[in-house]
């Protein structure tokens, strides 16, 4: 014959099982939470930096537009430190150049340059962290002088340190062709900040005929 006792365990071991059922079932919302809040985080880091290049490239955009209606012209961009953003600035400013009538060496030239200024922030100012940003500011005015800076958020470095890549021993070494080639294509270039800003200098020619552009 049952005790006494037993409806008391059986009540104690009903109890027990759902609450252990309610734990289980507990620990499986909280990982698939987190899961889902991982998969979150990688799809707004995306949508971040695919967002910042659209917008940088809206807002060339837009200059470009306005650039037809002013004779002196300054603007800023925030630019994410991703590789595919680097031609939406070059061909922004490429166009912005074009509007002012600048030969089209020279919108080559500082396109070039651009792009090695924008990538050398990427590569070690920023460290490929795409999460990050670097600055870069446009001016032109009446002079026929063109002012490009690009600014990246890294420790910087020392000018005076980087190899000369023409020098002989230093013919297969990688390092310094990037700022080797932003001198030659550009008129003056100067560091500044501890080597976090690199500003760029070009002149437009007066010598050009309009039927030569």
């Amino acid at each position: 014959m049952p005790t006494s006792a037993e409806p008391l365990v059986r009540s104690a071991l009903d109890a027990l099982r759902r609450q252990l059922d309610s734990q289980l079932q507990l620990r499986r919302s909280l990982i698939e939470l987190n899961e889902a809040f991982g998969a979150r985080d990688c799809a707004d880091a995306e949508q971040a930096a695919t967002k910042g290049a659209r917008a940088a490239h809206q807002n060339i955009g837009r200059l470009s537009a306005l650039m037809r209606f002013c004779s002196t012209c300054r603007f800023t961009m925030r630019i994410p430190a991703d590789p595919a953003a680097i031609p939406i600035v070059t061909d922004g400013v490429g166009e912005l150049m074009e509007e002012k009538h600048w030969p089209k060496e020279d919108v080559f030239a500082v396109q070039l340059a651009l792009q090695e200024a924008v990538a050398n922030a990427i590569r070690h100012g920023c460290r490929g962290d795409v999460s990050k940003h670097l600055r870069c500011s446009v001016s032109s005015d009446d002079s026929g002088e063109l002012v490009i800076i690009v600014r990246d958020p890294g420790p910087g470095f020392d000018p005076s340190a980087i190899a000369d890549p023409q020098d002989a021993a230093n013919i297969l070494k990688p390092s310094g062709r990037g700022i080797f080639l932003i001198n030659e294509l550009m008129d003056h270039v100067q560091f500044a900040d501890g080597g976090r800003e690199v500003q760029m200098r070009k002149r437009k020619r007066s010598d050009l005929t309009p039927a030569s552009r």
